[in-house]
C-alpha cells in the first residue's frame, strides 16, 4: 500500500521540514505493509524558474496573501501533479493551510482527472475548526468533487483508519473524525476522541527531507498539543482539544535522536508552551541534568503568574534564548475584553524576570480590538515605555482581524460590530458607530511602529 503525503505552497515556508507530514508518515508506517512517501513541494516551488528569477516574489506572495494562481504557476503545478503520480500511490494525503488552498485544489483536481481511482484525502490546518463550526466541513466537502475524504482536526488516528481500510481493499463509508464522499452524498463521521497519551505517537519521521534543501539549520518540535487559553479572537485555542504534554523522558529521547541526526537548534511549535508549567519545567530539568547542549530559537508563551524568576532561569539553562509573549495589549480593559485571563502587573513582571534571566523578550501586539479607544491605545504605549529596558523586540503590531470560527464569531452581539462589514479581505470590519474602522486601526498601528 503506497501513500503520498504532501503540502503545496505556501504552506510550510522553506526554512525547515514540515512537522505535520513527518508526524503522519511516522504514524502510518507503524503498519509495515504501508509505504509512505512525504513530498514537500514548497521546496520545489521555491526553486522553480518563476521564483528563481526573483526570490522576492516568494516572500511577496507569502506576506501579502497573494494566493491566486497565475498563468506562470500552472506549468509548475502540473509538474507537481506528475511528480506525485510518479510515486504510483493508491492514496494521496494533502495537508492544507488557508495559504495553500488554491494550489492544493488545482493539483488534486488535476490528479483526479488523470487517474480517478486514486483516493484523495484532505486534512491539515484548513480543516481544524472549533466545535461550533466543525459542521461546515461537510458542507465544504460537497463542492470538492475530487476529494474522497477530509480528516478533521487531530489527524493521526483517523488517517490511519482510512488508509488501513484501503490497504484491505475497503473504502470506508463512515469514519470518526472525517467526512467521506459516498456517491453524491457526504457522510460526516462526527468527532474523534483525542490521542490522550501523546507519548504513544512515534517521533516525526523526517527521512524524506534533506537538511541541505532548507534555508535554516534548526528543526521543529513540540512538547504539547492544545492550549488552555480562551482568547476570544483566536481560532486555534481549542481546535486540538484539551492540553496534553509529552513526558520529559519522551522529549529527551527525541532530542537525543535529533542530535545524532545533526541538529542542535530547535523551533518549538506549541500553541502556548506554558499552558501547564510543571510538565514544561520537568522537561527543562531533564535537559539540564543530562547536560544536553541545545538551543531553542523560538517559543511562544502566555503571560502568566506561574512564570517565576526561578522558572525563567531554568528555561535559560536548558537552552531557551528567545521567548515570544502573546501579550497583545497593555490596557487591562482590552485584556479583559480579549479574555486573556491575566493582570497587567503579571505581564510586566514576566518581561522583567525573563530579561533578568538572560532571555530575549519578544512581543506580539494587536491594536484596534473591539472596544479599543485612543485612551486604551495610549495605555499600551505607556506599558511599552515603562518596560522598554526589558523588551528586545516586537514581531508585529497587527490591526485586529475578526476571524470566522473564533469566540467573537460565536457571540457577535457582544462586540458591538457592524455585521455587514465582517469577514472580508482585507478585513474592513467596523464598530456599530463606525469609529473603529480599518483606516483607524491601520493609523494606530503605524503610530505604534513610530
Amino acid at each position: 500500500m503506497k501513500v503520498v503525503l504532501t503540502c503545496l505552497p505556501l504552506f510550510n515556508h522553506v526554512f525547515t521540514p514540515p512537522l505535520s507530514l513527518a508526524y503522519l508518515k511516522a504514524y502510518l508506517q507503524q503498519d509495515k505493509d504501508i509505504e509512505v512517501k512525504a513530498l514537500d513541494l514548497e521546496i520545489d516551488y521555491f526553486r522553480s524558474p518563476v521564483i528563481q528569477r526573483s526570490s522576492v516574489l516568494y516572500w511577496d506572495k507569502l506576506w501579502s496573501r497573494d494566493y491566486g494562481i497565475q498563468e506562470e504557476d500552472k506549468p509548475i503545478l502540473d509538474d507537481f501533479a506528475q511528480k506525485i503520480l510518479f510515486e504510483k500511490p493508491k492514496a494521496i494525503g494533502f495537508s492544507v493551510a488557508h495559504s495553500s488552498f488554491l494550489f492544493t485544489r488545482y493539483v488534486s483536481q488535476a490528479i483526479k482527472k488523470i487517474n480517478p481511482e486514486i483516493y484523495i484525502i484532505y486534512g491539515g490546518r484548513y480543516f481544524c475548526l472549533r466545535p461550533p463550526w466543525r459542521k461546515l466541513i461537510a458542507q465544504w466537502h460537497r463542492d470538492f468533487l475530487d476529494v474522497d475524504c477530509i480528516v478533521k482536526n487531530e489527524g493521526e488516528e483517523s488517517l490511519n483508519e482510512i488508509i488501513g481500510a484501503l490497504k484491505n481493499g475497503v473504502r470506508l463509508k463512515l469514519c470518526k473524525g472525517t467526512t467521506i464522499r459516498s456517491g453524491d452524498s457526504i457522510i460526516d463521521g462526527g468527532d474523534r476522541g483525542l490521542i490522550e497519551d501523546i507519548d504513544s505517537i512515534p517521533f516525526p519521521d523526517f527521512s524524506d527531507f534533506l537538511k541541505s534543501d532548507y534555508l535554516a539549520d534548526y528543526l521543529r518540535i513540540v512538547f504539547s498539543r492544545g492550549c488552555i487559553g480562551q482568547c476570544v479572537y483566536c481560532v486555534e485555542n481549542d481546535t486540538m482539544g484539551a492540553i496534553r504534554y509529552r513526558s520529559a523522558d519522551n522529549v529527551l529521547k527525541e532530542l537525543k535522536l535529533r542530535i545524532s541526526q545533526g541538529y542542535r537548534k530547535f523551533q518549538l511549535c506549541d500553541l502556548a508552551l506554558n499552558s501547564q508549567i510543571k510538565p514544561l519545567l520537568d522537561i527543562c530539568r531533564n535537559i539540564v541534568e543530562e547536560r544536553i547542549d541545545i538551543e531553542f530559537l523560538f517559543s511562544e508563551f502566555r503571560n502568566a503568574p506561574q512564570l517565576t524568576p526561578e522558572g525563567f532561569a531554568l528555561l535559560y539553562r536548558s537552552g531557551f534564548r528567545t521567548i515570544c509573549f502573546g501579550t497583545e495589549s497593555g490596557s487591562q480593559r482590552i485584556l479583559d475584553k480579549m479574555a486573556k485571563g491575566v493582570r497587567l502587573e503579571t505581564i510586566e513582571n514576566n518581561f522583567r524576570d525573563a530579561h533578568n534571566a538572560g532571555l530575549k523578550v519578544i512581543l506580539y501586539l494587536m491594536v484596534g480590538f473591539p472596544g479599543e479607544t485612543e485612551e486604551t491605545f495610549l495605555e499600551t504605549l505607556d506599558m511599552l515605555r515603562r518596560n522598554k529596558d526589558f523588551i528586545d523586540g516586537i514581531t508585529a503590531v497587527a490591526p485586529t482581524e475578526i476571524c470566522g470560527g473564533s469566540r467573537i464569531h460565536d457571540n457577535l452581539e457582544k462586540y458591538d460590530l457592524k455585521v455587514s462589514t465582517l469577514f472580508n479581505y482585507p478585513d474592513t470590519w467596523e464598530s456599530s458607530d463606525g469609529k473603529n474602522c480599518f483606516q483607524w486601526r491601520k493609523t494606530i498601528a503605524d503610530r505604534m511602529h513610530q
